[in-house]
């Protein structure tokens, strides 16, 4: 009876597991980056005021057990492990979004984004404009 239950709060454990897929893009590629690099965060294209090349797209969703960081900033700290392999400079933000605790779990959070490498220098901003 015992090892039936250790089992069972075993697997209970793995299930709410996160996960971060990594899908690379076209023949782009990069050396990674040190471990726990920091990347600069964008909501849109037009946001990276830079030229730019896309490495790869990135999947990550927070684990769902009590003990698990189930927030939006969780899943991020998942993407930027992720983007610092991929070798990116950035990520720009396609989708993100929060699960409210159910039956099953404890809530999760998934974000999407796609990282990318900087090409050139930052854009100059024209003068006298704020």
């Amino acid at each position: 009876m015992k090892l039936t239950l250790a089992v069972v709060i075993a697997s209970l454990a793995l299930v709410g597991c996160g996960s971060t897929g990594v899908l690379p893009v076209g023949n782009a590629s990069a050396l990674p980056k040190p471990e726990g690099c920091q990347v600069a965060v964008f909501d849109s294209e037009e946001d990276v005021g830079r030229p730019f090349e896309k490495l790869c797209i990135i999947d990550a969703k927070t684990g769902s057990t009590l003990y698990n960081d189930r927030s939006v900033s969780g899943a991020m700290k998942r993407v930027n492990a992720a983007a610092c392999q991929c070798g990116a400079d950035a990520v720009i933000v396609k989708a993100m979004g929060k699960q409210g605790v159910s039956a099953w779990d404890w809530g999760s959070s998934k974000v999407s984004v796609v990282a990318i490498r900087y090409t050139g220098p930052a854009e100059a901003s024209p003068a006298g404009s704020d």
